[in-house]
């Protein structure tokens, strides 16, 4: 239920993004299956904080020990968890060179990137990777 509830709210959200303006900008960079960086409009370097998912982190920190603590997992599983999602990142762009990307905003979070929602052509790349099965539904309240 609560994962229809994500896919849902993803959905509307994407479809009263409207509200939001809708920018064409360039991949830069993928960090982790959450977070790349974009030359935005103005051309300019910066850091897009996927709204309404997570991923698990890619290389062993702090983050990583948490999530291996709270989702009661060994640290290398979320280390191979978290590769396999930014590589399934990577491989949607590499498999759609000519496809623009769009993004919508939505604010800030705590590390100043920004949040949004991003669009490879017309798909919604944040319920992409949650439907994939390459993400989770982000439930905290602040990002």
């Amino acid at each position: 239920m609560k994962k229809f509830l994500i896919i849902f709210l993803l959905t509307f959200v994407g479809v009263c993004s409207f509200a939001n303006e809708r920018v064409k900008v360039s991949l830069a960079r993928v960090y982790d299956g959450d977070t790349i960086e974009i030359l935005n409009e103005n051309n300019q370097k910066e850091i897009i904080r996927f709204l309404g998912i997570d991923c698990y982190e890619s290389k062993p920190n702090q983050r990583s020990y948490r999530q291996a603590y709270e989702n009661n997992i060994e640290i290398s599983e979320v280390v191979a968890e978290g590769t396999k999602s930014t590589l399934a990142l990577v491989k949607l762009f590499k498999d759609n060179p000519t496809k623009n990307l769009y993004l919508v905003r939505y604010g800030k979070d705590n590390y100043n990137r920004t949040l949004g929602i991003l669009f490879l052509g017309k798909m919604n790349i944040n319920n992409y990777m949650l439907k994939s099965g390459n993400a989770l539904k982000y439930t905290h309240i602040k990002y």
